[in-house]
């Protein structure tokens, strides 16, 4: 064998393992953007969750308690909900139906109005009362809410949730098991 250069079929091997070398390199890469998109929806999703979590927990705060058996303070369904709130005037929450999914607008204490668009088709907003029952409408039947959900009709995948405030004596401790104040003995 000479030493001048390479021979013609150790050129084509090594010109096709070169090959091989860059053509799993371009899948590599493909599949690295299809998963780095996945990650950016999901990041999206997540972000819009947020948003609506954050509002709703504002529109919430500070107000309740809701429920008991004359309590009409609070009205609740699918669709919307609405209580009074400082001043006289009424908050609220609907959700309406658009062609690219649903949208979320919230009317707080100043009379505004923000809308906050959501990735999925259908959603609903959802009542917790103080047995951790979910309902699809609140009319107060004796029970007291304890949160506000906004879900996906269809999956029941949670989107946002706001906890309202629950009234504690002061001789409570809470517990983070079970969530709710304990009783101290004295």
């Amino acid at each position: 064998m000479a030493d001048d250069g390479y021979t013609l079929a150790e050129a084509l091997a090594a010109m096709t393992v070169l090959g091989l070398a860059i053509g799993g390199l371009g899948l590599a890469v493909t599949a690295i953007s299809v998963q780095q998109r996945r990650a950016e929806v999901a990041h999206d999703d997540l972000a819009r969750g947020a948003a609506v979590d954050l509002a709703l927990d504002r529109l919430l705060d500070g107000q309740g308690p809701f429920g008991g058996d004359n309590d009409l303070a609070f009205s609740g369904s699918p669709q919307s909900l609405s209580f009074a709130c400082g001043g006289g005037g009424v908050c609220g929450a609907r959700i309406d139906e658009a062609r690219r999914g649903a949208v979320v607008t919230i009317s707080g204490r100043d009379g505004v109005s923000a809308r906050w668009p959501l990735k999925t088709q259908s959603a609903r907003f959802a009542y917790v009362d103080d047995r951790g029952a979910r309902r699809s409408d609140w009319t107060g039947s004796g029970s007291r809410l304890r949160a506000v959900a906004i879900e996906q009709r269809d999956e029941g995948r949670l989107i946002a949730l706001a906890r309202l405030d629950v009234d504690e004596n002061r001789g409570c401790v809470f517990d983070a098991v079970v969530g709710e104040c304990r009783e101290t003995a004295p």
